[in-house]
């Protein structure tokens, strides 16, 4: 009975086994709709708190700035800081001169604090 049992358990996790956009295999507890939908939520519950504390960005040239940065690809791209293969130092060389173009200065943007939200 207990062999049955962990028969049925591990043929359940290796069922809820999928792959993610990044190309890793990952456990899937939850559909990936359901987690969409979970996404959605939790994002707009936290726009709708920071907007509350009044501090999310209403700048019109910062968020030109932002959606100029964004238009210059036609896909995302997942570049982040962590050790991953391949040629992500040949990526961010290549995008070097696209956003000089829209910096044509190099003027630094103003710092800011920032708090942690949690």
């Amino acid at each position: 009975m207990k062999r049955l049992l962990l028969l049925l358990l591990v043929c359940g996790l290796l069922t809820a086994c999928a792959t993610s956009p990044a190309g890793r295999s990952q456990l899937m507890l939850i559909s990936p709709e359901s987690a969409i939908v979970e996404s959605k939520k939790a994002y707009l519950s936290t726009v709708g708190e920071l907007n509350k504390k009044d501090k999310l960005a209403n700048d019109p040239a910062l968020s030109k700035r932002v959606v100029a940065i964004g238009a210059m690809s036609d896909k995302p791209a997942f570049l982040s800081t962590h050790p991953a293969p391949g040629n992500r130092e040949e990526a961010l060389a290549a995008m070097v001169p696209a956003m000089r173009k829209l910096n044509p200065t190099g003027t630094l943007a103003a710092a800011h604090r920032v708090d942690i939200v949690r």
